[in-house]
């Protein structure tokens, strides 16, 4: 049973009010061209079908629009709930909101919410490496095992939209901070995997794993077998980055690895399942 751990979907009137977004929400315009509006949740499932793929983490944005937020989140757990099991929600808050967040993350966890994320720092515009601002979500996240998925970016090579400067020197501050919650580094890390041969980097990722998320754009098909000898396949989790990046495309590109068949089946559904189960 394949899962894709980080797909995005946006309810179908988003496309009519797509050029509107843009100009309210900084994230959103970061990340989606004026001709290029996003996918919604049947448009996810058809290609999960197409694909093979049983279940797909639906995620939100780093929002940085309250309204925005608090609409898109009641849209992915309703999204889970209509297509009984297929979708798994995560909700989008931004740390820098304060009690709001926390508020907001509240309402989500107890409406059914699995996780958070995606988080973009950046655009955001929240310190990911500082405690005091990090604490109360992380400690509720802690508390109720919830993963947090966070948006990652390379130090060096080609631009892109959305890139950010997440960097791995950043991220390592932030997961040295809170060794004790499931953390999701999305986009491989921004490299961060490649830093473990650092024997205090490596004793820092325990609990932290890594997603495929946008892999084509960034890697030869070669990340998943290096991360892996890294760090085992117990930390990888296949993502797509629906709608940015197709089923196809990234199905193509993990198949090119040739990893046996113990290490695909951690990676495409063993590791999400445990955490979702943790």
């Amino acid at each position: 049973m394949l899962i894709d751990s980080h797909t995005h979907i946006f309810p179908q009137e988003y496309k009519k009010s797509h050029e509107s977004i843009l100009k309210i929400d900084n994230t959103y315009a970061d990340l989606f061209q004026k001709d290029s509006p996003p996918a919604d949740a049947e448009s996810l499932v058809g290609s999960m079908k197409q694909h093979g793929i049983s279940k797909s983490i639906v995620l939100g944005m780093g929002w940085t629009d309250y309204g925005l937020a608090q609409d898109i989140n009641d849209y992915l757990i309703e999204s889970s709930k209509t297509h009984q099991g297929k979708l798994i929600p995560f909700c989008s808050i931004n740390p820098a909101w304060g009690n709001d967040a926390l508020y907001e993350l509240e309402r989500c966890f107890n409406r059914g919410a699995k996780g958070v994320g995606e988080l973009h720092p950046d655009t955001q515009d929240f310190d990911i490496t500082s405690y005091a601002e990090m604490r109360s979500i992380m400690q509720f996240c802690e508390e109720k095992h919830l993963p947090v998925l966070i948006h990652c970016s390379e130090p060096i090579g080609h631009s892109y939209p959305g890139k950010g400067q997440t960097h791995p020197s950043k991220l390592i501050d932030f997961i040295t901070n809170f060794p004790s919650n499931i953390i999701i580094c999305a986009h491989f890390g921004g490299g961060l995997p490649f830093y473990s041969l650092m024997p205090e980097i490596r004793t820092s990722l325990a609990n932290v794993y890594f997603d495929s998320a946008a892999a084509p754009y960034l890697y030869d098909p070669d990340v998943y077998k290096n991360v892996e000898q890294l760090l085992g396949s117990k930390h990888i989790l296949f993502g797509s980055d629906y709608p940015v990046v197709s089923h196809r495309r990234s199905l193509d590109h993990l198949m090119k690895t040739g990893m046996d068949s113990d290490s695909f089946m951690d990676i495409t559904h063993n590791n999400i399942m445990d955490i979702l189960s943790s």
